[in-house]
């Protein structure tokens, strides 16, 4: 096992000082790609383990355009893209930077790559068929949400399985995110893939006040 995989294995098991030693002598392992084609940041940022992003962070060498816009480096990012770096270029797992600023709540991120000409309506090249607004939603952020519909997102796009970003949020309970999407023209009406509507959705959740703002009327 080299020292990548070394530290993605660590990153997955969540262990710390492992992770440190192999940074602390190799500090380019951050942004050093898997066999999966994730770096082991972005991976650690999959895992939700704000720490060893931090721990990762430190050791860093300068970030690369998915990498700055994962952790909200926003300066970076625009750094990037004045130095001709492509808004639009794709990731390895068939995200775009946009997608990922916008799962990982980097909200200023999502700006400077908005502002750097970025589609907003790209489809992940991946099974999973998100495009930036289904991220946010997955990632829970309203105000990324309401950046994107400004510019344009598509409040009734559809994802794998049908799923739209309205269906998504009433199933979770996103209230704010759900009043963004209505008054954005999203249809309460549509249906996913498996013949349920935002409504029928939050009340198999118990998502009860989700479902009452998506009630279709009758």
């Amino acid at each position: 096992m080299d020292a990548t995989q070394q530290a993605v294995s660590a990153v997955k098991q969540g262990d710390a000082e492992a992770l440190r030693g192999l940074v602390t002598q190799q500090p380019g392992l951050a942004t050093s790609v898997g066999d999966g084609g994730l770096s082991v940041l972005i991976t650690a940022c999959y895992y939700q383990r704000r720490d060893l992003v931090a721990l990762l962070l430190e050791h860093a060498p300068p970030l690369p355009l998915f990498e700055a816009a994962a952790v909200n480096r926003a300066e970076r990012v625009r750094e990037l893209l004045d130095a001709g770096g492509d808004a639009d270029a794709r990731a390895a797992d068939g995200m775009y930077a946009l997608h990922l600023a916008a799962f990982f709540n980097a909200a200023d991120a999502v700006r400077v790559l908005l502002e750097g000409g970025a589609n907003v309506n790209r489809v992940a090249d991946n099974p999973m068929k998100v495009r930036p607004i289904h991220s946010a939603v997955a990632g829970g952020s309203a105000a990324i949400v309401e950046m994107l519909i400004r510019h344009g997102a598509d409040v009734n796009a559809r994802q794998q399985e049908g799923w739209t970003p309205l269906q998504a949020a009433a199933k979770n309970g996103l209230l704010e995110i759900v009043d963004l999407l209505l008054a954005a023209g999203a249809d309460v009406g549509l249906k996913a893939g498996n013949g349920k509507t935002a409504y029928d959705l939050a009340v198999e959740s118990g998502q009860h006040a989700a479902a009452a703002k998506v009630k279709p009327s009758t």
